[in-house]
């Protein structure tokens, strides 16, 4: 079996791989984002779009998964549209019921940040050419009654 598709970020490996088993693109899917492969970040597509009439939580369920970031880079924004899904699961609404001029409105701010992350981009190179006593993970986590979160940061120096 031949593995085709290859691509870097690297000139030199580009160059080193054959023409056929080569990628042929400036951009490719990596775990649901865009990997920018000349300037070596990863950038998002949008998740969802603003819709103005017959929102139902069945439209809302279905924009929110389809949202796919298992490295968890949009989960601050995601979150809002997460609990506002919650929100209404309390309510008792049903699945084609549809959203009250309120939160049509709230729903429609939520998408619209879900739609502006597509103005973010993430470098996907930490530059760690070795690790130094210097260099540190930090954890920070916090929690509320309504969601936790936890992050890992490293810290380099020098």
């Amino acid at each position: 079996m031949n593995l085709r598709e290859w691509i870097s970020n690297s000139d030199e490996v580009n160059s080193a791989l054959e023409r056929n088993d080569k990628a042929m693109v400036e951009s490719i899917k990596v775990l649901g984002h865009e990997w920018q492969i000349n300037d070596d970040t990863l950038s998002f597509k949008p998740f969802a779009q603003t819709v103005k009439t017959n929102t139902t939580k069945r439209l809302v369920l279905k924009r929110l998964a389809s949202a796919f970031d298992p490295l968890g880079f949009v989960c601050p924004v995601l979150l809002r549209g997460k609990l506002f899904l919650k929100e209404m699961w309390g309510r008792n609404m049903k699945w084609d019921d549809e959203l009250s001029e309120r939160d049509c409105e709230l729903w429609n701010t939520i998408v619209s940040d879900l739609e502006n992350i597509t103005q973010c981009s993430i470098p996907r190179y930490i530059g760690i050419g070795s690790l130094k006593p210097t260099n540190r993970l930090v954890c920070f986590s916090d929690a509320s009654q309504k969601a936790y979160a936890c992050v890992v940061c490293l810290h380099q120096t020098g």
